[in-house]
């Protein structure tokens, strides 16, 4: 497969992050009521670009929402997305077959269906294990 290379960059920026790892505090992930949200959001990647990468709040969103536009539009092309030291996203093929709607207990068939997964790799497998 042959992968081309795009500059999401804004004009004249370039950045290496590939051996940056990111550290939030709890408090980075709390909500209006001080609960710990442990989700990382669009908004969340936008401002660590942001305030890591000293670019300016239109150029990181510029950046995120390209990044993420390349991913989508790879799996909707049928290509898996690897990201080495972190996995691979890709997209799978689920034949038809027969379910319940759980609301009336009624049986009928489920449609086949693609639907996007992801295989952690290795190394994050380790890290988030305490292994690396």
């Amino acid at each position: 497969m042959k992968m081309s290379r795009m500059n999401i960059f804004p004009q004249g920026l370039s950045l290496n992050i590939a051996r940056t790892d990111f550290h939030f505090n709890r408090s980075f992930f709390s909500d209006h009521k001080g609960d710990i949200e442990m989700t990382l959001t669009k908004v969340n990647l936008v401002e660590t670009i942001r305030d890591v990468c000293e670019f300016t709040k239109k150029d990181s969103h510029k950046l995120v929402d390209k990044l993420l536009g390349i991913i989508k539009n790879t799996l909707v092309n049928g290509e898996d997305v690897l990201v080495s030291g972190f996995g691979k996203f890709y997209v799978k093929e689920k034949r038809k077959r027969r379910g319940r709607n759980p609301a009336t207990g009624e049986d009928l068939m489920l449609e086949p269906r693609k639907v996007v997964l992801f295989k952690c790799s290795g190394v994050l497998r380790d890290k988030i294990n305490g292994k690396g």
